[in-house]
């Protein structure tokens, strides 16, 4: 009896064990693998096998997310495209008519600017020239406008008035000025008392304006005083050299002679002198 229970009983020893080792590789294919970094896991209580999907589909919600957020981010940054292509347009239009009907120079080729300030019709003009003594002044150029002649009222001839014009006038152009001339300004020129006296002997005092190019060519500015202005004091010592300018002394040189350069009547004992002065760099 000892010999059959020994024999028929514990024999299945192995196969317990076979089904053991069956049991366990069966077991592994299903059971939670040890986790390294448990921190990886979405969720405790969720089978390990459907952890990648879930993982997966907060990384694409993630994602839509954050499409939506930077197309609202794109759309409100955006510049409006149908205005940027009417900018476009009009551009165009604005080059396509510089080059059709102006002349396009560099402007190291301006030479000076010349206004004009019309007591008529109370307008005042400037326009860049090229070349001194052959270019029309703006006084020549000027047209007035008739509609506006019937509404102006006469002119002040006060000196408060007169003095905030010629202010207003030369601060215009020593925008035009400075935007050719940047830096330093000089007044230079030259005496051309010998040949207006010529001309004015030979024929008259009318035609040697004219000869000379007064006002065609070049605005003619009055003194009755040369001595309240301090500037031109200083040019006319040496008429030929070039005289530093203060910004101050530059507009109120371009206030009084509503131009970059003019010729000046300064009266003397004898006779009046006719210097040409210039602002240059």
């Amino acid at each position: 009896m000892a010999r059959h229970m020994k024999l028929v009983h514990q024999r299945p020893t192995t196969f317990i064990k076979e089904r053991d080792i069956k049991s366990r590789s069966y077991i592994s294919r299903f059971q939670r693998p040890t986790r390294e970094n448990p921190e990886d896991d979405l969720s405790s209580s969720e089978d390990w096998p459907f952890k990648g999907f879930t993982k997966m589909a907060k990384a694409i919600k993630a994602f839509s997310e954050f499409n939506e957020s930077n197309a609202t981010t794109r759309s409100f940054n955006q510049p409006n495209v149908d205005y940027l292509q009417g900018e476009l347009v009009a551009r165009k239009a604005e080059l396509s008519d510089i080059r059709s009907n102006y002349w396009l120079v560099h402007k190291s080729a301006i030479q000076g600017v010349s206004g004009f300030l019309c007591r008529r019709c109370l307008s005042f003009e400037s326009d860049f020239i090229r070349n001194l003594g052959y270019d029309m002044t703006a006084e020549v150029k000027h047209v007035c406008d008739e509609t506006k002649i019937k509404s102006t009222r006469a002119v002040s001839i006060r000196k408060s008035d007169v003095n905030s014009r010629d202010n207003f006038c030369g601060r215009v152009l020593f925008g035009n000025v400075d935007q050719l001339m940047p830096g330093i300004k000089y007044l230079t020129g030259r005496d051309l008392t010998q040949a207006f006296n010529a001309y004015k002997t030979a024929f008259s005092y009318e035609i040697a304006k004219y000869m000379i190019g007064i006002p065609d060519r070049y605005s003619l500015y009055r003194l009755s005083d040369p001595g309240e202005l301090t500037w031109l004091n200083k040019a006319l010592v040496k008429p030929g050299e070039k005289t530093e300018l203060k910004e101050e002394e530059v507009i109120d040189f371009l206030g009084k002679v509503k131009s970059s350069y003019a010729m000046f009547e300064i009266p003397t004992l004898k006779s009046a002198k006719m210097i040409f002065l210039t602002i240059t760099l």
